[in-house]
């Protein structure tokens, strides 16, 4: 399942993902969200987390 994630800059197009990523995850999502900020903004700024950062 991947989500928007909507506390981010409005020049960013940011997703979280659990579990797999899916041909409908990018069909339904993710891209008629780029679609949209590319068509505002002409650039695509793009944020998938995948893994947790790990820090010392």
């Amino acid at each position: 399942m991947t989500m928007q994630l909507t506390n981010v800059p409005q020049n960013l197009a940011a997703f979280r993902t659990t579990g797999d990523l899916t041909r409908d995850d990018y069909e339904n999502v993710v891209f008629p969200s780029a679609k949209e900020l590319l068509q505002k903004t002409g650039i695509l700024n793009y944020l998938r987390p995948s893994l947790p950062i790990l820090t010392d």
